[in-house]
């Protein structure tokens, strides 16, 4: 589970595509060759999404690419 602790107030972690909150991190398969990831942040035009920590990663990432 993810440790919430550490966000600001009113802040929390979603789903992701793991099953649960948190980072899951890089995880290529040994022996793999180099692989590279991309990190984006998004900049909004409002004060935040209307999502819960049960919202599922495509919905955030709908609402995201809409603001």
């Amino acid at each position: 589970m993810a440790d919430n602790s550490k966000l600001p107030g009113g802040a929390f972690q979603v789903r992701t595509d793991f099953g649960a909150p948190g980072y899951g991190g890089p995880c290529p398969p040994q022996g793999s060759h180099p692989h590279r990831y991309l990190f984006t942040i998004h900049a909004l035009d409002l004060d935040g999404l209307d999502v819960t920590a049960e919202s599922s990663p495509a919905l955030v990432g709908f609402y995201l690419n809409y603001h």
